[in-house]
């Protein structure tokens, strides 16, 4: 959580019911904690110390921000939007030169009616739809790595499968792939390193090509009498209460889900094998029964998260002393 200067509660958070002494040194970590921070070696036990020692904890980092660790926090601070708004969704905060990304930055009610315009393509059964092909493009890469005797599971399946797909749902070529993944590479990369010229270059360069390739689909979807079922025709139809979206519009909502369909997923994924790879015994369960593999993922998901959220705390409120 952010918190703007002059709002919120002041100190080092709230601390948890244990001995002083580990309470005050959860503290201290906290206000030294940044989630990507290379050193931190184990960032589930780290956060898991705050929970019972610190539970809203406090850190000096990126101009300040309250970290909540236990789930009804975690709730009021995703849902009480009247004081914690989507306006800000990082640490460090992170302006993207577009406009605010659509819908995930927006409060109700601008953000209830920009989703309705996209929700149906989310549904379950719409997503159904693309399994087939899906599973096909899978078994495709995982047969190159085979045939070759191995390979880099990352590179070879889990960058391109996912990229792939949100072409397929999207209903792009599927064909554009790799210059998806290579822009999507620099946004990543070079977009927030610490050279200012790279950043530079991303935002005056890639991000236009980017906004460039999509808005070329959007239009001449649009002009289509009878265009296919898919996203692209989604958006590109797509209203916010009583009037069309813009092109401009179109074009942010599309390149949210470019990268929330794309990197994302390649990280959640790469993890979720990662764990499998380390844990035998994990790995050897699912191999013997099969049928919990649907609840494993669920339990990936959420266990191998990559993606972390924040609100910028925009009225005067205290919030557990």
């Amino acid at each position: 959580m952010i918190r703007p200067e002059g709002q919120g509660h002041s100190g080092r958070g709230q601390v948890g019911m244990t001995s002083p002494s580990a309470n005050a040194d959860a503290a201290d970590r906290a206000g030294r904690f940044r989630l990507y921070d290379p050193r931190i070696k184990d960032a589930y036990a780290e956060l898991a110390a705050f929970r019972e020692h610190c539970p809203v904890a406090h850190s000096d980092q990126h101009g300040g921000h309250y970290i909540f660790t236990k789930f009804d926090d975690v709730e009021l601070g995703l849902t009480d939007f009247e004081h914690f708004s989507s306006v800000q969704t990082t640490v460090p905060p992170f302006e993207d030169p577009a406009g605010s990304q659509i819908p995930l930055q927006f409060d109700p009610p601008e953000h209830t009616l920009y989703r309705q315009s996209i929700s149906s393509v989310f549904s379950p059964a719409y997503i159904r739809r693309s399994e087939p092909r899906t599973k096909a493009l899978a078994v495709s890469l995982l047969e190159n790595i085979v045939e070759r005797g191995g390979g880099d599971l990352v590179k070879g399946f889990c960058t391109p499968l996912p990229v792939s797909t949100f072409l397929l749902i999207l209903g792009a070529p599927v064909e554009d792939a790799g210059r998806l993944m290579a822009w999507k590479n620099q946004i990543l990369h070079e977009g927030f390193s610490g050279d200012q010229k790279l950043r530079n270059h991303v935002d005056t360069q890639v991000r236009p090509l980017i906004a460039e390739y999509f808005e070329g689909l959007l239009v001449e979807r649009g002009q289509q009498a009878d265009p296919p079922d898919d996203v692209l025709t989604t958006v590109a139809r797509g209203r916010y209460g009583d009037r069309p979206l813009t092109l401009n519009e179109q074009v942010r909502i599309v390149m949210l889900l470019s990268t929330a369909g794309s990197d994302t997923i390649t990280n959640t994924l790469s993890m979720s094998l990662y764990y499998l790879a380390t844990h035998p015994a994990a790995l050897r369960q699912l191999r013997d029964q099969p049928e919990l593999i649907p609840a494993a993922v669920e339990d990936y998901l959420r266990y191998a998260s990559t993606v972390t959220t924040a609100r910028l705390c925009v009225a005067e409120t205290s919030y557990s002393g």
